[in-house]
């Protein structure tokens, strides 16, 4: 089972996870400066020239490796916008971008909650990219707002244990909702709502300024990973020692 970290249980994490996170954050702060370092006229070009992040978003450059540090960096801060499944005092980072309809995610995430299970030191940013239509968007609507009610990580596990694809009429999610403890009418309301709809636009313009990476996509301590990889794989991926100490 999953555990939900609630918006008071991270308003409520020690002074010293606080100078853990400070750091992360000096660390990766380093790595982004080194980055730029390298390559000192595609950073010219950013600034002077006024290239956008997609113009150089790829793996292959120096600007592409400087987007995925600072999108890491901004998320494994524990970004408002993105619910989290862990707890919020571990001190390793998974960055995970997903589509409730996408078929390699629904592969992916029993992985993810066998590697939380077996990894007390591991939390997992979930970042929401809506990427296959409108009704992917109502899914991710709907989870943000179970997530106002802390019952992000039951819905989040219903929706990829469900049918496929997930109905997203209001007969069945308010079946689903009461199914996990959600209250519907607050839902509905709070899924067209200003919070909501701000937190997926920041998930969605974040994941624009990366390149419109594929789903599901991982960014780890040591860098992006593409599709349903094996639990064997984000393991390894995650041993950089970012956050271990």
């Amino acid at each position: 089972m999953i555990h939900y970290a609630s918006n008071s249980s991270r308003q409520g994490a020690s002074s010293g996870h606080d100078r853990l996170l400070v750091r992360q954050q000096v660390g990766l702060a380093y790595r982004l400066v080194g980055q730029v370092a390298k390559n000192l006229s595609v950073s010219a070009g950013y600034n002077v020239l006024g290239l956008t992040d997609r113009d150089l978003s790829s793996d292959y450059t120096s600007k592409g490796a400087y987007i995925q540090l600072r999108f890491y960096a901004r998320y494994s801060a524990l970004h408002p916008a993105a619910p989290l499944l862990g707890q919020p005092t571990a001190p390793v980072t998974l960055v995970e971008m997903f589509d409730y309809n996408c078929s390699f995610c629904r592969i992916a995430q029993p992985r993810i909650a066998a590697l939380l299970k077996s990894s007390p030191d591991l939390r997992v940013v979930m970042v929401m990219t809506p990427i296959l239509g409108a009704d992917s968007t109502v899914l991710a609507r709907f989870a943000l707002a179970a997530d106002l009610q802390g019952r992000f990580a039951q819905v989040h596990d219903s929706l990829f244990t469900g049918p496929t694809p997930q109905p997203t009429d209001e007969a069945s999610l308010s079946l689903l909702a009461r199914a996990n403890g959600v209250n519907w009418p607050r839902a509905k309301t709070d899924m067209a709502g200003a919070a909501v709809t701000a937190r997926l636009a920041t998930m969605t313009q974040d994941w624009e300024a990366l390149g419109r990476v594929g789903t599901p996509s991982f960014l780890t301590p040591k860098g992006r990973i593409v599709g349903a990889v094996s639990i064997e794989v984000l393991a390894a991926s995650l041993n950089a020692g970012e956050g271990a100490k």
